[in-house]
């Protein structure tokens, strides 16, 4: 990875910073963050859509309990890195509710405007 940075290549790190610490530690040792997409989607959509991965997924933590306490765990410490980053204006807040080829266009609209292509 440090190898790509040096080139000044453009990645994408899906997931993290989930907390804080994280991202200030990423952009002190590796670099700085160009922006953080957002993806914004009530928590019944959320819920509807871990559900329906279950089917097919065969992961074990795809269930009622683990989705209620990953929902916690976004409230309690993803919020707060997504507002950090909001203050340094480098979010991109994605409207996810609607189909994989509407959200795929609202991420290219909203990367662009980054300078990323």
């Amino acid at each position: 990875m440090i190898r790509l940075v040096d080139k000044n290549c453009h990645f994408l790190i899906d997931g993290y910073p989930r907390e804080l610490d994280q991202g200030i530690k990423f952009e002190n040792e590796v670099c700085p963050c160009l922006c953080v997409i957002n993806f914004d989607v009530s928590e019944e959509v959320m819920r509807k859509r871990l559900l329906k991965r279950a089917e097919t997924s065969n992961r074990v933590d795809d269930n009622e309990e683990t989705i209620v306490k990953r929902f916690r765990t976004f409230n309690e410490l993803t919020k707060p890195v997504i507002e950090h980053y909001k203050k340094e204006n480098k979010v991109i807040t994605i409207d996810a509710s609607g189909t994989v080829e509407e959200i795929f266009e609202k991420v290219n609209h909203g990367l662009q405007k980054f300078g990323v292509k």
